[in-house]
């Protein structure tokens, strides 16, 4: 919880100021990808699947079900700026990732994904901004 709530703390007020800086720049496209996937993804992944299986047997499934909701839980500050469905594509984009990283066993293209879809999420609340 304690590295939960500086998470959730940074995105309140940037959602109701409506201004990006550098600081909000780097955080959402460079560190968070990098804390995040290398926390949730390669910590779990690399301790707990069975490489020497295919990446959907029912362990690495399970695996990947448990890290993807333990990444879901720390983006709860969706639900309170009142946009919850996006929810529902963190979990996926969270489970194409360890897919991603059973398949190749590199978290670089894990942390690539994260880093592109943060960035092309503040560009467009940058345009719509």
């Amino acid at each position: 919880m304690v590295t939960h709530y500086p998470i959730f703390m940074h995105y309140i007020p940037l959602m109701e100021e409506g201004v990006l800086s550098l600081y909000d720049i780097f955080t959402d496209v460079v560190w968070y990808p990098l804390y995040e996937e290398t926390a949730h993804r390669s910590f779990l992944l690399v301790h707990f699947a069975d490489f020497r299986t295919s990446s959907f047997s029912k362990r690495n499934a399970l695996l990947n079900f448990l890290q993807a909701a333990l990444f879901l839980s720390i983006h709860k500050h969706h639900v309170m700026s009142g946009r919850p469905l996006v929810l529902v594509t963190v979990l996926a984009l969270a489970l194409v990732n360890g897919f991603i990283f059973l398949k190749t066993r590199n978290i670089s293209g894990c942390i690539l994904s994260h880093s592109a879809i943060n960035g092309f999420a503040l560009l467009l609340r940058w345009i719509y901004i």
